[in-house]
């Protein structure tokens, strides 16, 4: 089904914005790998390995804080009403922001209620990823 695919490609992008906030955390990098067929100079076709750049969701507000945007393709989805990003505590809370999300939309419940952390009381939706 359509919604399948959808929801299996939002968990793919919020597994690699996982994968990118725990190398940064470390100190490392993240790409992805993508194939690319390419023509030689010859009119070979051949196909070639070239890293892809996943971009962070997650930026600085106006008030020094950070935040997090789920995206599906360019569009900030809308988490609650007239809310495109969840505001966490501090940076160490962003791995585990971006699970918890994920699993929201793993389990695709109607009326699921997550609260990402005591300060910051959110509630999702699985029904407003696919609206």
């Amino acid at each position: 089904p359509v919604i399948q695919q959808k929801r299996n490609k939002l968990t793919t992008k919020i597994w690699e914005q996982i994968q990118l906030a725990e190398a940064q955390a470390s100190g490392g990098t993240y790409a992805t790998k993508r194939l690319k067929t390419i023509t030689t100079a010859d009119g070979d076709r051949k196909t070639v390995e070239l890293e892809k750049r996943v971009r962070p969701w997650w930026f600085t507000n106006e008030e020094g804080k950070l935040c997090v945007a789920v995206k599906y393709g360019s569009k900030a989805i809308y988490l609650a009403k007239d809310k495109t990003a969840v505001e966490l505590g501090s940076k160490d809370e962003l791995v585990n922001t971006l699970k918890v999300l994920k699993s929201a939309i793993e389990l695709s419940m109607s009326d699921l209620k997550i609260y990402l952390s005591p300060t910051v009381p959110t509630i999702l939706s699985a029904n407003t990823f696919f609206d």
